[in-house]
């Protein structure tokens, strides 16, 4: 996603209590520079919760000022969490994300390794298997012994550290359908992702209608507006893409069924995405913003 899904990693407001926390210990984060990766010599926590809109957040905060500085949002087999075998000079540990080349590093701070395989486990297990529903959550597993020394500055290999950075349409009920169309015309359905329906081609053929692109601008910075061939580029973006299959990723979790009723989709279109359904989705959205025959009919008899 660990999409926050649409806009980027920004510091969230959830304030950490251990009755929430489905597991805790003390590590501390590390920053990559380059090839190699340097440790943050605050002491921290890492923390797993499920907020109340059904989505798994992995954080880690300052202990000493309480700051919540990483919020990730993580969906179902999308990352793993696992030693790096390559440092010998501390117990560093890496999640890696499959949807992105983004990568969050940390090395533990207890003195004592003997939690750290159980952790490592059970983290793995919160982010890829079933969790228990957030008014019920399962004890948080935490460390009291002494604090492990910060680990040494770590080669990080040709791996790039990476922030990963969606989403409302504005488009016709034509356009959507024609989207949805020309994707999935010969291929099974479930490989029809936003991913791959917002392609270059697709996005090129919609800023050629003035009516798609002053529907769009209403969602658009200031900057944007007015300039086609600069919303061109930022759609075409590298950055936009990578969005664009961390939304897939989402979407496909069935996670943000609650997220898009939350948003004022319809409950057909909502029960689509908790489906991981982007097809049912869009025809769905298609269908809600598609004027009855008869409310055409009268603005017909009008002119």
């Amino acid at each position: 996603m660990a999409l926050p899904l649409f806009g980027g990693l920004q510091p969230s407001t959830h304030t950490s209590t251990p009755s929430k926390n489905l597991i805790e210990f003390k590590a501390g984060k590390m920053t990559q520079k380059g090839k190699m990766v340097h440790p943050d010599t605050r002491k921290g926590t890492v923390y797993i919760y499920k907020s109340e809109d059904g989505l798994t957040h992995f954080c880690w905060k300052d202990r000493t000022s309480g700051e919540l500085v990483d919020d990730l949002i993580i969906f179902p087999d999308d990352a793993d969490f696992s030693r790096v075998s390559q440092c010998t000079t501390g117990r560093v540990y890496l999640m890696k994300f499959r949807s992105s080349s983004r990568r969050f590093f940390c090395w533990m701070q207890d003195a004592n390794d003997e939690k750290d395989k159980a952790n490592c486990k059970k983290v793995n297990e919160l982010l890829n298997g079933p969790v228990a529903p957030a008014a019920a959550p399962e004890t948080p597993v935490t460390s009291r012994t002494t604090e492990a020394k910060p680990a040494t500055t770590t080669p990080a290999g040709t791996t790039p550290a990476t922030t990963a950075s969606g989403a409302a349409g504005g488009l016709s009920s034509v356009k959507l359908q024609e989207m949805l169309d020309a994707v999935s015309s010969g291929q099974q359905k479930e490989s029809v992702t936003p991913a791959n329906v917002i392609t270059k081609d697709v996005v090129d053929t919609l800023l050629k209608c003035p009516d798609t692109v002053s529907k769009l601008e209403q969602h658009l910075p200031d900057q944007l507006k007015g300039n086609k061939e600069a919303l061109r580029q930022t759609l075409n973006s590298p950055q936009f893409q990578q969005g664009l299959q961390l939304f897939s990723t989402a979407f496909k979790s069935g996670q943000l069924g609650p997220v898009m009723k939350s948003l004022g989709f319809t409950d057909s279109a909502g029960n689509a995405a908790a489906g991981g359904d982007f097809e049912a989705f869009v025809k769905a959205v298609a269908e809600a913003t598609t004027p009855a025959k008869g409310d055409v009919q009268e603005d017909m008899a009008l002119d």
